[in-house]
């Protein structure tokens, strides 16, 4: 799961994320969910929550690694400002629905 999330979290916090181009926190969501699906079929409650905490855990970490990385476009800083800071408060609430909806309980997220 983590191995096919990693790629996409990398985009996370570009230019084109920025800019609203790059739609990626949906395509994180529908793989989370897909997953998600499958391993359910296949591990009791217990061990299902327990994979998905991991890769909430995963999935978090890579996140901030990717937010302290020097964000830079063409040479030019982009700016944490009150734009950034919305855009990253979407695609919380995005991935937040995403766990949710992956039947983890609200107070382990």
């Amino acid at each position: 799961i983590v191995s096919d999330l990693i790629p996409l979290l990398k985009r996370l916090f570009t230019f084109k994320w920025y800019t609203g181009e790059d739609k990626l926190v949906e395509s994180i969501s529908a793989t989370i969910l897909d997953y998600a699906d499958e391993i359910q079929e296949y591990l009791i409650g217990t061990y299902y929550r327990k994979v998905m905490v991991e890769v909430l855990d995963r999935v978090v970490v890579a996140t901030v690694a990717q937010l302290l990385e020097p964000k830079k476009h063409d040479g030019a800083v982009i700016t944490i400002n009150a734009d950034f800071i919305a855009g990253l408060d979407d695609d919380y609430d995005i991935l937040t629905q995403s766990f949710l909806d992956a039947s983890l309980p609200e107070r382990m997220l």
